[in-house]
């Protein structure tokens, strides 16, 4: 049967914190706030995918912060904008935006505009090894 609602949430929530245990290690993930779209029907594909992204924008906001053994992410998403936030909601955070495929970005914040995919991976790839 196809997970809907409540349910589908608690899926999504669970995914994710599973996606940061497993990216994030030595730390224990809580997902304090999921606003994101959910989708609907049956296929949870485009969820997964999307949680995924979530988890590595996440994941790389952790690591870059160097922050402590408890992790609280938070994600909310309106339209086209999404923003991740680690612990409250002025803490370190990452402004994205969905491309026309459902990729996440994250946005420049000096430009106002959009860094390409390849700047935005050379980046991270820099900072952490181990995604390479």
């Amino acid at each position: 049967h196809a997970i809907t609602g409540a349910e589908r949430h608690g899926f999504a929530k669970a995914y994710l914190t599973h996606c940061l245990n497993e990216w994030v290690p030595n730390k224990k993930s809580e997902i304090i706030h999921l606003d994101i779209p959910m989708g609907d029907g049956s296929d949870t594909r485009p969820l997964v995918r999307h949680l995924r992204m979530i988890a590595f924008y996440a994941s790389s906001l952790v690591k870059g912060e160097g922050y402590t053994p408890s992790l609280r992410v938070s994600a909310v998403q309106i339209g086209s904008e999404c923003k991740i936030w680690i612990g409250e909601p002025n803490g370190p955070s990452l402004k994205l935006r969905v491309g026309t495929m459902g990729n996440l970005f994250p946005v420049d914040r000096q430009r106002r505009g959009y860094e390409p995919a390849s700047v935005v991976r050379k980046k991270i790839m820099e900072k952490h090894e181990v995604l390479t």
